[in-house]
């Protein structure tokens, strides 16, 4: 969980055997490390509920998706399989692209 701390990114889907089994975020792995240092184990801490895309879904399905759940990245599957993730800052650059400001 403290590599998450270094990173970029702020979601992270948690995979087993190829299939996602959870989402852990940033703000949880901050929450639990401060309520109980690093003892924790992932499958403790990570999200079991959480929304997905396929990877043909449009983005303001994913846009939506975060709003109602009040997360910032949903994982991207092709069919079962992670693939990735799409967050709001990605969404965010794609519009400002599209509407031709830097």
């Amino acid at each position: 969980m403290a590599l998450t701390l270094h990173s970029h990114q702020e979601d992270f889907p948690v995979v087993e055997n190829g299939k996602i089994v959870g989402l852990l975020t940033r703000a949880d792995v901050i929450l639990t490390i401060h309520q109980f240092g690093v003892q924790k184990l992932v499958q403790d801490v990570m999200k079991k509920d959480f929304p997905v895309v396929q990877v043909n879904d449009a983005l303001i399905k994913a846009h939506k998706l975060m709003e109602e759940w009040k997360i910032k990245a949903v994982p991207v599957l092709n069919r079962e399989r992670v693939v990735g993730i799409v967050s709001l800052e990605d969404i965010s650059r794609v519009y400002l692209l599209m509407s031709g400001k830097k």
